[in-house]
């Protein structure tokens, strides 16, 4: 299978995944109080699934990266934008959401990441984070606001 043919694998694979997900009720409850008296405007939709890495574990790096998949128009007038994250235990913080554009070496096209930082360090320690760890990170917003959702999955132990 060549390049282009696996990244189109990848993304129909991807898309799937993301129909098929479904936020844990304990999430959904923490999303509708967050809402009380307000309002939904976005329903919670999966972003992304994936296994954290060192680089996102890093107390030095204090961030969480996700690759571009969906753009964020906020977060292009604005250096960052702060953001309510519910974490994997339940718990509400503020965080930065921003994006990082990382030129190409040799001149090519510029690539971009979305970064969640400013307090990821003690979210990562308060919820024993760990490397090969998957989650899910959601997205949803209240009165316009834009929020995420940490989601741990279950853990497959192999040995």
């Amino acid at each position: 299978m060549g390049e282009r043919e696996k990244e189109i694998f990848e993304d129909h694979a991807a898309v799937a995944q993301r129909s098929m997900a479904t936020l844990p009720e304990k999430f959904e409850k923490v999303i509708e109080e967050m809402a009380h008296g307000k309002t939904l405007t976005a329903p919670a939709t999966l972003v992304i699934q994936k296994r954290l890495f060192g680089t996102d574990l890093s107390p030095n790096n204090n961030r969480y990266m996700k690759k571009k998949k969906k753009k964020y128009a906020i977060v292009k007038k604005k250096r960052h934008v702060e953001v309510k994250i519910i974490e994997p235990s339940l718990e509400l913080e503020t965080v930065k959401f921003c994006r990082w554009d990382m030129a190409k070496r040799n001149g090519g096209r510029t690539s971009s990441s979305y970064i969640i930082n400013g307090k990821w360090s003690p979210i990562m320690t308060r919820n024993s984070l760990w490397k090969e760890m998957e989650v899910q990170l959601w997205c949803f917003r209240v009165d316009q606001d834009l929020c995420f959702g940490l989601v741990p999955l279950p853990q497959i132990h192999h040995g």
